[in-house]
């Protein structure tokens, strides 16, 4: 039975590491982290995977608070696997360190964030305890099965190595029409078009009234568009804003894949 210890989480990766049960996992698990809104989404996610109406989990956390929660977990050795996700800077020397310490590690992506990082980790998968990378999912077994059809020439063939594969242009146009008059003129309405060079084929027509709201056919009336000017005979551009949509919330993703791949790494650490 496998004691999962979770070090000062700063990524909902960690939590995706709990989203069923495993029964070689004991459901007590500690957690090693200064108080703060990491920690508190950490615990609330897991939280709601306890109280979900379908196959609901029973984890308990405990919480260890220290200001050097690496060197505590180390020091009191609660368990045997660590998970390590977020805080990039120094996560592979975090990584090595917990490796020499005998904990087995369980880390999301990415592991190298500069060129010293790679050594770290090179010893870190010299030997056992293990070391795995939980976020891919390359060891499950449609992962193992696709890699083994990429890696038949006589059924997935070879790669393009002349230049680019895909090549995409876009072409994009804004048109506006103001009924606010032009400079110097007696009345009517004024036009501007803000043209960006790229590669696209999609064009998009908008139609502005003075306040500015969006009232052509198609177009979101949520999206707000700032105002066409006209100064001493320059069109200005004209520029567009979805201010008044709802900020998106930050959610945990639906796929499996860090279960899948964690699933694999305890069966792994079990052997």
């Amino acid at each position: 039975m496998h004691t999962l210890l979770f070090l000062d989480p700063g990524h909902f990766h960690a939590a995706l590491a709990l989203r069923a049960a495993n029964p070689r996992v004991a459901d007590e698990i500690v957690v090693y982290a200064p108080d703060g809104p990491d920690l508190r989404d950490f615990l609330a996610l897991v939280e709601r995977f306890n109280r979900r109406p379908e196959a609901p989990t029973r984890w308990r956390p405990k919480v260890v608070s220290d200001g050097d929660p690496l060197a505590r977990l180390i020091a009191e050795r609660r368990g045997d696997v660590v998970v390590v996700a977020g805080r990039n800077g120094g996560k592979a020397r975090t990584i090595r360190r917990l490796h020499e310490a005998g904990f087995h590690v369980l880390a999301d992506k990415p592991w190298l964030v500069e060129p010293n990082d790679l050594e770290d980790v090179r010893r870190s998968l010299d030997a056992r305890p293990l070391v795995m990378e939980m976020m891919t999912g390359r060891h499950d077994v449609t992962a193992r099965l696709m890699k083994r059809v990429v890696d038949t020439p006589g059924v997935f063939g070879s790669f393009f190595t002349g230049g680019p594969a895909i090549e995409l242009e876009a072409s994009i146009t804004w048109r506006s029409s103001s009924t606010a008059p032009r400079s110097g003129a007696p009345g009517g309405s004024s036009t501007c078009a803000c043209r960006g060079p790229g590669r696209s084929t999609s064009r998009r027509t908008s139609s502005i009234r003075r306040s500015g709201s969006s009232t052509a056919p198609g177009t979101r009336p949520a999206r707000r568009l700032g105002s066409c000017r006209r100064a001493a005979g320059t069109r200005a551009c004209l520029r567009a804003r979805s201010a008044a949509s709802p900020a998106r919330r930050r959610s945990p993703p639906r796929s499996p894949r860090s279960w899948t791949a964690m699933r694999s790494a305890i069966s792994a650490m079990s052997r």
